[in-house]
């Protein structure tokens, strides 16, 4: 039984719903005990919204391998939308009654934009496919 990954653009669609999915469900609220868990001085919610946009740095390479973007396209038509993406994410709750919009979790959005990009887009420049 071989198994075939589903074509990048419908993983790409389908990391795109969930995100915003987690954005307006009412999954969490100030008092969450999420909000009041620590590790290393840092509130656990913003963890896990930097790890929650990590994905997309492999998901841009992941499409980037069959797609005919140039590498050197990619910051100006991956990054940049990545980190509007982040940004609609999180600024969408500030038009829901059960979420709000919260600066520090952009800025955690964002980060895991770069960090996933970094990890996963700029050591394939090296070895380019």
């Amino acid at each position: 039984m071989n198994f075939k990954l589903p074509k990048p653009r419908t993983i790409l669609i389908a990391y795109f719903s969930f995100v915003f999915l987690l954005a307006i469900l009412p999954i969490n609220n100030s008092h969450a005990k999420v909000n009041h868990i620590f590790i290393l001085d840092i509130r656990l919610d913003y963890l896990i919204h930097a790890v929650q946009f990590i994905p997309y740095g492999f998901l841009v390479w992941y499409y980037h391998k069959f797609s005919s973007v140039k590498f050197s396209h990619l910051i100006l038509f991956w990054i940049l939308p990545g980190i509007l993406f982040a940004t609609l994410s999180e600024c969408i709750q500030y038009f829901t009654t059960w979420r709000t919009f919260n600066i520090n979790d952009l800025l955690a959005n964002m980060l895991g934009i770069i960090v996933g990009s970094l990890v996963f887009l700029f050591p394939s420049k090296s070895n380019p496919t």
